[in-house]
């Protein structure tokens, strides 16, 4: 078991606990997640991780691209997130939350709720309730992308302006494709 924890008051506090129950296959790392080579852990492991945790608010949205970044690294992760951004991460086409971090996850993993947390069973008591979500990163993907930074450029260019049509939102983006192009594209 890996833990990896930005604070290190926090991270004292589990070495203690770890070592008083002298647990012998817990480590802590203390790290800014972001900066954790998820790939070089589970090299270590020798397989997949199983990624769980309680994020920063702030951060869940850069996490969740890091792991789908680094799937083939990670089997799965149960992480919870503010009720509002699992909402999106879970939504389904046509609803106002379906975005670009939805088409992404969904593009690579099977996505669900597990929990809602309402906000009174935390202390401190934050102001919105939580929820917790379980992703499976696919080992097969159907239709692959031949270049997932190129797919993952078009679905943010193609949320990028929701309130113009698609092919303009994707002439109009970091792209550098004409209307006509991407009017092709879209037939």
């Amino acid at each position: 078991v890996i833990a990896i924890e930005k604070d290190h008051r926090i991270a004292a506090i589990l070495k203690s606990m770890i070592a008083g129950s002298q647990l012998s296959n817990v480590t802590i790392i203390e790290n800014d997640i972001l900066k954790v080579n998820v790939n070089e852990i589970a090299g270590q492991a020798g397989h997949p991780l199983v990624v769980m945790g309680n994020l920063p608010y702030n951060i869940s949205s850069q996490v969740l691209i890091q792991l789908i970044q680094n799937r083939k690294a990670v089997s799965r992760a149960i992480l919870m997130f503010q009720k509002e951004l699992a909402e999106r991460i879970t939504s389904d086409p046509g609803v106002k939350d379906y975005g670009r971090i939805t088409v992404m996850l969904k593009y690579c993993a099977a996505v669900s709720t597990l929990a809602t947390i309402k906000s009174h069973l935390f202390f401190p008591k934050p102001k919105v309730d939580s929820a917790v979500v379980e992703i499976r990163f696919k080992t097969y993907l159907p239709w692959p992308a031949d270049d997932e930074v190129f797919l993952s450029r078009v679905i943010q260019a193609s949320f990028g302006k929701r309130r113009k049509t698609l092919k303009n939102a994707l002439s109009s983006s970091s792209l550098e494709i004409s209307g006509q192009l991407a009017e092709q594209a879209l037939a």
